[in-house]
């Protein structure tokens, strides 16, 4: 069992700690340390942090993905749109940006811009469950449960 899984949560940091420590680019730790920063309600230094790590490996999307999440985290949600568009742009085939962006979308009331999203990535990859969960209940809450039933079936 993990440390994280014992709940020593200051004992899991210290050892990611050392993990960066003697590798400076390891992207595990660094999404552990992350974690454990968003936890504790510590956005910004979640964000240094991954910046830190995108200024050693600019091209890892993982870490684009994380920035963004720490960039919701610390309530600045334009520049995790922006993380999360550059993202979509150089990794189309990636799907984890495009939910992102449409659970982003819908947090800020914005849930054309979240339909426009899963569609473009079901275009891409039809059928990816994620995003038809997503679409469905996007449509019922929006009151189309025509739409919700459709994606809900194209999930069988």
């Amino acid at each position: 069992m993990s440390l994280l899984q014992q709940n020593k949560l200051v004992e899991a940091r210290a050892a990611f700690e050392r993990a960066v420590g003697l590798k400076s680019d390891y992207l595990p730790a660094i999404e552990q340390l992350v974690g454990l920063d968003l936890q504790e309600n510590q956005a910004a230094p979640a964000v240094e942090r991954v910046r830190k790590f995108m200024a050693q490996q600019p091209n890892v999307p993982e870490a684009g993905q994380l920035l963004a999440q720490a960039l919701v985290a610390a309530k600045q949600p334009q520049l995790a749109e922006q993380e999360l568009e550059k993202l979509v742009a150089a990794r189309p085939l990636l799907d984890r940006p495009y939910l992102m962006l449409a659970q982003l979308y819908v947090e800020t009331q914005r849930r054309d811009e979240a339909l426009t999203r899963l569609n473009e990535l079901l275009q891409k990859k039809p059928g990816e469950t994620k995003a038809l969960m997503l679409l469905a209940i996007l449509h019922s809450e929006m009151g189309n449960p025509q739409k919700a039933a459709e994606s809900y079936e194209a999930l069988l």
